[in-house]
């Protein structure tokens, strides 16, 4: 084969606008007619199969999976690339196809995998570029913001109507005074989309058709101080209907909070409680699958993922190093790849800034 050829793969997480974000790269990589440019299926894992999983791209292909539903290449978690098990498979798969470059849209795994993978590649001699894009719904730590946050909150807004909606006109017979809906935000222990999908339902003044003077609106963040009891007492005395976003990460004070009730994620959690505590009518979703529903993207938003992966082409030519490209002060940066993975995680709880604090502060708990 002539010219570096590139393989492109999904981490193991959900990738906001995944789709479209895939079909951009491999459009503005299909501009070389020297490339040859791999998708390879199932991440980490695909690329060590012999030839299932590695598909020949073309802009025709590229540009006919951006509207599609579902994540095209898929993800897949618990494979650590550098492992023996693994690495030999991955190694002999690249050079005979004569791949020098991946390039990963995902979150801080795919960062930390890339990194280990590229390192154990130099260590036998192989020098493998990693190129890693920060596209996720937990944030990652190092970079201001990722590729797809304003259509995973545009999606956020749009499930939390539904389901505000659907409970505000639920009764039942059995539960007394006004109802309540819950929508639990995905994002681990970073508030990035919660925070994000607030300051939109304060921006419109509602949700949905409701609007937030008429309701009850509570917040409750990650790495935030609250309790259970008191949140329920609020509940379950006010005579207004009660939306609660509340993200994945959120832990109230009780030290006993993991032997309460029944449920695995705290919207579960409360939806219990406050059904057998407050008997209140309550309705529950857990907004996710982000990276599924490929909603319409907006204009700007597509200029925004168009503008991030034309730095980091341009990254990939001027060196053989492996980077992640980063947003910074509102400039895309190109930082070394090892110096990023080895200081992110996703699962470190990180409170809300003073700034969102001041502006969301009357709707915290």
């Amino acid at each position: 084969m002539n010219g570096k050829n590139i393989a492109v793969i999904y981490g193991g997480g959900q990738i906001p606008s995944g789709n479209f974000v895939l079909g951009e790269i491999f459009k503005k990589l299909l501009n070389r007619t020297d490339l040859t440019v791999y998708g390879v299926h199932k991440s980490f894992l695909g690329l060590s199969n012999y030839s299932d999983d590695y598909e020949k791209f073309s802009i025709s292909k590229a540009k006919a999976i951006q509207g599609q539903i579902g994540t095209y290449l898929s993800t897949c978690r618990k494979v650590n690339p550098a492992d023996d098990e693994w690495f030999s498979k991955i190694l002999s798969n690249l050079k005979e196809r004569d791949i020098k470059t991946i390039i990963i849209p995902g979150g801080d795994g795919s960062s930390r995998a890339g990194n280990v993978l590229s390192q154990r590649a130099k260590e036998e001699g192989y020098n493998l570029q990693i190129i890693f894009i920060p596209c996720t719904i937990d944030g990652i730590e190092g970079s201001d913001t990722t590729i797809g946050i304003d259509s995973a909150v545009a999606e956020s807004y749009r499930q939390a109507s539904l389901i505000i909606a659907n409970a505000f006109a639920t009764f039942n017979p059995s539960f007394l005074g006004p109802r309540i809906a819950i929508n639990e935000i995905q994002g681990r222990n970073r508030n990035d989309i919660a925070v994000a999908l607030m300051k939109k339902i304060l921006e419109k003044r509602k949700i949905g058709k409701y609007y937030i003077d008429d309701i009850d609106l509570i917040f409750i963040p990650a790495a935030y101080d609250w309790s259970y009891h008191k949140l329920i007492k609020r509940i379950t005395s006010s005579d207004k209907e009660t939306a609660i976003i509340v993200s994945e990460g959120a832990r109230p004070n009780e030290i006993y909070w993991d032997t309460v009730t029944k449920g695995r994620s705290v919207g579960e959690k409360l939806e219990n409680l406050i059904k057998d505590g407050g008997k209140r009518e309550v309705n529950l979703n857990l907004i996710g699958y982000l990276s599924q529903a490929n909603q319409e993207i907006s204009r700007e938003e597509k200029k925004k993922i168009q503008e991030w992966i034309c730095f980091a082409i341009k990254a990939m030519n001027a060196t053989n190093d492996s980077v992640a490209i980063i947003k910074s002060d509102n400039e895309f940066k190109a930082v070394p790849l090892k110096e990023f993975a080895e200081k992110t995680d996703s699962d470190s709880a990180i409170p809300l800034s003073k700034e969102d604090f001041q502006k969301l502060r009357l709707y915290l708990p």
